[in-house]
């Protein structure tokens, strides 16, 4: 009786299990497709950008030492060489003073014996001496001088005191920003576009016709002139990109809009648009899901500007025609069975029949 209850509760329990294994199913995810397009040969490109001031100023003096006053306020307008700020210089005047009677008693004997060599009094030797001791304490003087002309800070030119970073009776070393003046000068627009973009822009002209807007300014759009790609990457290793604002009442540094590039650039690579919502940042890259047998390919891509209509211009590894994720691309991962998920038919609007 005990082996025939044993061998009963073996054959429940090998049902059971053979229950479990059944409800395990793969999970397949329901995403939302988009094609690839190619990019053509001319098109648009739109880039986040922000209001820079003509020039930016930080003025610091060029000696450490105690601040005597500040003699501007932040809004202020100052002209060029305004004085903005200056320092106390009784241990820079003391040095100067003590270099001052050196210098005099040098010279004096310097010239002494410079004279007597002219006569052929004295020896070439001495000579040397005398002139060489004379340029070192001449070169010391002019330090000691100009360590007391350090000693304030004077506006390089016309602008705004934007902000004043130090008060008086604060101790600065040499080199701290003390006031940051904005220059008077047109405000530019600034983009940042990646390394394959920067040679282009580096290289273009009159192949490049770009305006901007700004949600502050909903009525105008503005057009811009491009000045310079500049070679050198930012931290986020984005290449800086700059326009000269053209027109009248211009909107003030600190604005941020979007600039549209309308180009006909040569690109080295075939460029392509997808949809912006099909990419995936990371940290280190940016990636997007191939539709390939009914499964997920994680792709990487680089992506070179954010077009109009929510689109986004990248080169990788695709090709016009390619089905790529745009919706649900946080959920999924490399390698997964998804379902496309089918459009609604036109006569059956949002499904409600």
């Amino acid at each position: 009786m005990r082996h025939t209850f044993t061998l009963m509760l073996a054959l429940l329990m090998l049902a059971a299990c053979s229950s479990e294994k059944k409800k395990i199913t793969k999970t397949v995810a329901t995403v939302k497709v988009a094609t690839v397009v190619s990019a053509g040969d001319t098109g648009n490109w739109q880039f986040p950008g922000r209001v820079k001031a003509g020039s930016e100023i930080n003025a610091a003096f060029k000696v450490a030492g105690t601040i005597k006053a500040v003699h501007v306020k932040e809004g202020q307008h100052v002209a060029s060489g305004q004085l903005l700020a200056e320092m106390d210089d009784s241990d820079y005047a003391v040095q100067l003073r003590a270099t001052q009677a050196e210098y005099e008693q040098i010279s004096a004997e310097a010239n002494r014996v410079m004279q007597l060599h002219a006569q052929g009094a004295t020896t070439k030797s001495n000579y040397d001496k005398a002139f060489y001791g004379l340029q070192q304490i001449e070169s010391k003087l002019k330090h000691h001088q100009d360590q007391v002309a350090y000693c304030k800070i004077y506006a390089p030119e016309a602008g705004t005191v934007q902000l004043k970073m130090h008060e008086a009776g604060e101790i600065v070393g040499a080199g701290m920003p003390i006031v940051q003046l904005v220059g008077s000068g047109a405000p530019e627009v600034e983009i940042t576009v990646p390394a394959r973009l920067q040679r282009v822009f580096a290289k273009a002209s009159d192949a490049v016709t770009a305006t901007a807007s700004f949600t502050a300014i909903p009525d105008r759009t503005f057009n811009l002139r491009l000045l310079h790609a500049l070679p050198k990457a930012n931290a986020s290793g984005m290449y800086p990109v700059r326009f000269a604002l053209v027109g009248t009442e211009l909107p003030m540094p600190g604005m941020n809009g979007w600039v549209t590039i309308t180009h006909n650039l040569p690109i080295e690579d075939q460029e392509l648009r997808v949809s912006a919502s099909a990419i995936v940042h990371s940290y280190t890259e940016d990636y997007i899901f191939k539709v390939i047998d009914g499964k997920a390919k994680r792709v990487v891509v680089q992506v070179n500007a954010i077009t109009g209509n929510g689109m986004a211009a990248v080169t990788g590894n695709l090709a016009e025609g390619d089905q790529v994720v745009v919706s649900g691309v946080h959920y999924i991962h490399d390698g997964q069975e998804i379902e496309v998920l089918k459009p609604a038919p036109k006569t059956n609007v949002g499904s409600l029949l």
